[in-house]
């Protein structure tokens, strides 16, 4: 019987560790997608531990498999889901929200970029549990929101709630300047939209800046020239300025 040379043993020895490796392979696609399933119907059913337990098995299985890249999305949520402010302070329930933090951050990274529009349209809504994670009922640290809401206004510069966003993480920071750039920011990237003026009369009307909250709410009168509701929201703030502001006197009141 002819035996095999060195060469030939090596090359049947990388034949048969690519076929091992390729059913290997298979076997953690089809594993994967068998957990993600399960965790999809434990979501559903609200069953957010179980489901946070088949998302990680999906993905440990799996992690590039483009078909579950959404697992990301909806661990971070499990997990999100799980917390419980009530309990804020105490070590096992502070770790859910710092696991939904992490999930958030990777699925943001991954579905923003994917072809698949349902994708990115989870890619943005993990940006937005993300700064909604870092706000005052949950692990209250603005700064860290900062730099996630200016990715999403770069992901979308013409969504002005983001503007809107970092407007408020700006303002409960006391910088009113960079606040207020913000709010002439979302007004110039959607000059139609009612809303950005009356984000920022409401801004002027916190800081007791009267004129530039009238100028705001009369920007948008020119805007709906037909909109009764806008004219009596002009009345309201003269109504509320006339009987707030005690320097003023009778006449001016009037």
């Amino acid at each position: 019987m002819r035996s095999l040379s060195g060469a030939s043993l090596a090359a049947v020895a990388m034949l048969t560790l690519g076929s091992f490796t390729a059913a290997c392979g298979q076997v953690n696609v089809i594993k994967a997608r068998k957990a993600f399933k399960a965790a999809n119907q434990s979501y559903q059913a609200q069953d957010y531990k179980k489901a946070a337990e088949a998302y990680e098995e999906a993905i440990i299985a799996d992690p590039e498999n483009k078909d579950i890249q959404s697992a990301y999305f909806f661990l971070g949520n499990s997990y999100d889901q799980q917390y419980k402010p009530s309990k804020k302070g105490e070590a096992e329930n502070d770790a859910l929200m710092q696991k939904a933090v992490e999930n958030y951050t990777r699925a943001a990274e991954r579905l923003s970029a994917s072809a698949k529009p349902e994708d990115k349209k989870l890619g943005k809504l993990s940006l937005d549990y993300l700064v909604a994670a870092y706000g005052a009922d949950k692990l209250n640290d603005p700064a860290k929101a900062e730099p996630v809401v200016q990715k999403m206004i770069q992901l979308d510069p013409g969504e002005p709630t983001n503007y809107f966003a970092l407007a408020k993480i700006y303002e409960d920071a006391g910088a009113y300047e960079e606040a207020e750039k913000m709010l002439v920011a979302a007004k110039a990237a959607k000059p139609n939209d009612p809303d950005v003026y009356m984000q920022l009369a409401g801004f002027y009307n916190r800081q007791g800046r009267f004129d530039k909250t009238i100028e705001a709410i009369e920007e948008r009168a020119v805007k709906e020239p037909n909109n009764p509701e806008v004219f009596y929201t002009i009345s309201v703030f003269y109504w509320d300025e006339a009987y707030r502001d005690p320097k003023l006197k009778e006449a001016e009141k009037k």
